[in-house]
């Protein structure tokens, strides 16, 4: 995984500096991680947040937060997508 995201991050360098400019490359990124994080999580437990917290690590209301912040859908398979909202 390593070598796929570092090759990645190599070929899309200069488009990825112009694009994080005024917010910093590593914000971007740490916020498009947890993002996609907490959207696979979610997937995973089928929406349920108290399981989905316990594994991520963190507590119901953090996770619930960046559900919010992050405008996280559940999506499943052949349905669309779900909007997350409990």
């Amino acid at each position: 995984m390593d070598d796929f995201i570092r090759a990645n991050l190599e070929g899309q360098f200069g488009a990825l500096k112009q694009t994080t400019a005024n917010h910093g490359l590593h914000s971007f990124f740490m916020n498009l991680m947890e993002k996609q994080l907490i959207s696979v999580v979610m997937e995973q437990t089928s929406g349920n947040q108290s399981q989905a917290a316990q594994i991520l690590g963190i507590n119901r209301n953090t996770l619930r937060k960046k559900i919010e912040e992050y405008e996280v859908k559940l999506r499943k398979k052949g349905k669309g997508v779900k909007p997350l909202h409990s």
